[in-house]
């Protein structure tokens, strides 16, 4: 399974604009932000991380900092929505349309 990565993740400005609330290299963010993807993948190919606490998020992220701030600065800044509580990765179902698709494949047969 793959998740879609766009070119603009290269210097997107939420992407300046978080690694900057986390005080990193958007280099490093841009592979905390895909590693996360993978595992949501893996464990939440919904994109809901409805059971994830913020040490989830982070653990599956691969950050090693305060979790409470990794977590909200992806909030803040828009890659993760919080709907009352419940964190789902923004705009999921166009990162993961591949699988999305082999499901309903899986479903037609």
């Amino acid at each position: 399974m793959w998740v879609k990565c766009h070119t603009t993740l290269l210097d997107h400005r939420k992407l300046r604009r978080t690694a900057s609330q986390l005080r990193i290299k958007e280099v490093a963010l841009r592979g905390h932000l895909i590693t996360l993807w993978l595992n949501v993948l893996n464990h939440a190919p919904d994109g809901i991380l409805d059971d994830w606490s913020e040490e989830d998020i982070a653990h599956y992220a691969q950050w090693d900092g305060d979790s409470h701030l990794f977590v909200f600065s992806l909030i803040d800044t828009n890659w993760l929505d919080d709907d009352d509580g419940t964190l789902i990765i923004h705009n999921w179902e166009s990162h993961s349309e591949r699988l999305r698709m082999s499901k309903v494949r899986k479903q037609n047969k």
